[in-house]
């Protein structure tokens, strides 16, 4: 007893030590942590793509629709965006090239941002199979879809003798894709807003200025929906002039709201994202580029680790499948129905003269070449993904392919797809608006096929050698891709001299060789993309499933 009250003014010195030294702490502010407003920014390449996209989509919500009222080329009832792009050749191509582009972004920003949401936040990965499930497979083919396949106001009738018409078929496939993307955009938005926006917010992943721009789109757009379907059944059943001025209203804000949230509502991470890791820099097209062509070589210390690792057919495998079999189809089957039927002769047996010739082979080329092109953005960006993060060696070489990739190559297929190639006066020359489709499309179709080989060049001569020697490339890959990519580099000197003969000597002579040519080039260019990438899509599945059956039952 007397021990403890000897130590009795020791404690309370003590003790009163410690309460002045919390109350200093107290009183000192505590140390700011990160935040996502700390984070380094910077505008690349992910943030002008995304910028583009919404400059584009803009254009065609406000200006067009304003030009073509002004112009008398829509007039009431019929002033949906539908209306005015079925109006004239010209608006319909500008429509598909312009919703293609933005397309072609919003699903290049989605996936950006998914892969730092699964990287971040590992639960969310379910919510993202479904996320980009929806994105790929519903709301991309049906995009794609309503811009294919135009109709006609005269076809809108629903009487007994229209229904084997082209003009209903294309009216009947345009109501159903329309549809199915405004219900699938707000279930996409309700994935996004609901169950993976709360959890960023919880981690501190989502910067406040994308928050804001996304929360608030997406909840527009999950709760307009009810209110649009409604709308639009008035519009169709009850009184289609009273009720055209709201339903154009409705429609163009769920448009420009959706890219508002998918753009805006991602800026700020495209922003970080090209911070920490840049996808192409001006630097990377100073650097040197190999003299000579080098054989793809696999080391054999190599060959057992590749062919063991462990593959599986998902997600990634069965869009690869999905778009080689519509290019297929296109390059081989489609033109073979129309020789059969007659609807394209010698001369005109170029696969524009197909689609110029009948609305409906002009829609399934629109629809299926769109697919297959951003099929093929989702496979190379994949693969260069996987590629930069086991060989840092080559981020220039891959940063030089996606910007050719985005920036030349699919501008210009949706271009050559959306301008077609028509019969023209020749007397009226540049006044014809058919002379405008052709040259419009003469030049896309020119660089088109330059792009082609220039992304086979930097696969056969500067990616795969290197990715050979460090065992990142699995030999039956290295094959296809190598061979095919260099019978398109020495292919396309010919191909130039067998397009002049063709322009410039005799038509009927040289159009089969040119056809043959045409094909050939298409045709090996999807074979070094899905071919040359297949078993490695089959490893990235295995490792890294995007989606499972699972991930779609809901909690």
């Amino acid at each position: 007893t007397s021990s403890w009250l000897k130590l009795g003014p020791l404690i309370r010195f003590t003790s009163m030590v410690s309460v002045r030294q919390r109350r200093r702490a107290t009183s000192q502010p505590l140390p700011k942590t990160k935040t996502q407003e700390d984070v380094a920014t910077k505008f690349g390449f992910r943030t002008s793509l995304s910028m583009l996209g919404l400059a584009a989509c803009t254009l065609l919500t406000v200006p067009v629709p304003v030009i073509a009222l002004y112009r008398g080329d829509v007039v009431p009832p019929n002033v949906m965006l539908s209306d005015v792009m079925a109006c004239h050749p010209v608006y319909e191509a500008v429509y598909t090239w312009f919703w293609g582009m933005t397309m072609c972004a919003g699903c290049f920003v989605f996936r950006e941002a998914s892969l730092y949401w699964a990287r971040e936040a590992p639960e969310l990965r379910p919510d993202i199979g479904r996320l980009l499930s929806v994105m790929y497979v519903i709301i991309t083919p049906c995009l794609i879809g309503l811009v294919s396949f135009q109709y006609r106001h005269e076809s809108k009738g629903l009487a007994s003798e229209v229904y084997l018409d082209s003009d209903f078929l294309q009216y009947s496939m345009h109501t159903v894709f329309t549809s199915i993307f405004f219900v699938a955009i707000s279930g996409l938005y309700f994935i996004i807003s609901q169950r993976i926006m709360p959890v960023l917010e919880k981690k501190g992943l989502v910067h406040p200025v994308d928050r804001l721009w996304g929360a608030a789109a997406g909840q527009l757009l999950v709760a307009l929906l009810v209110p649009a379907a409604i709308l639009r059944l008035l519009h169709l059943f009850y009184d289609d002039v009273f009720w055209s001025i709201p339903l154009v209203v409705v429609e163009l804000i769920f448009i420009q709201g959706s890219v508002i949230a998918c753009f805006c509502g991602t800026k700020k991470l495209m922003m970080a994202l090209d911070a920490e890791d840049p996808i192409i820099e001006f630097e990377h097209w100073w650097a040197k580029l190999q003299d000579a062509y080098v054989d793809v070589c696999v080391p054999e210390s190599a060959l057992g680790c590749i062919m063991s690792r462990p593959r599986r057919i998902g997600f990634r495998c069965w869009l690869s499948g999905a778009a080689l079999c519509a290019t297929t189809f296109l390059t081989l089957l489609l033109p073979m129905v129309g020789l059969y039927r007659g609807d394209v002769v010698v001369p005109d047996v170029m696969l524009s003269d197909l689609m110029a010739c009948h609305p409906v082979y002009e829609a399934f080329y629109t629809w299926l070449w769109g697919f297959t092109m951003l099929s093929v953005c989702f496979v190379l960006r994949e693969a260069t993904l996987h590629w930069r993060k086991e060989m840092p060696l080559i981020v220039p070489a891959t940063g030089r392919l996606l910007t050719i990739m985005y920036t030349v190559l699919t501008p210009c297929l949706i271009g050559l797809v959306a301008f077609q190639s028509r019969r023209f006066d020749f007397d009226v020359g540049f006044l014809d608006t058919n002379f405008f489709q052709y040259l419009m499309h003469v030049v896309f179709t020119s660089i088109f096929f330059l792009a082609v080989v220039a992304i086979a060049f930097i696969m056969t001569w500067q990616l795969l050698p290197k990715l050979g020697e460090q065992g990142l490339v699995h030999p039956a890959d290295g094959f296809w891709a190598a061979s095919v990519g260099k019978a398109l580099v020495m292919l396309l000197a010919p191909t130039a001299v067998v397009r002049c003969l063709h322009l410039f000597h005799d038509q009927m002579q040289w159009a089969v060789p040119m056809l043959v040519a045409e094909l050939a080039f298409i045709q090996g260019g999807v074979i070094v993309c899905f071919v040359g990438t297949a078993r490695l899509m089959m490893e990235l599945d295995a490792a890294d499933p995007i989606m499972k059956i699972g991930h779609f039952i809901l909690r």
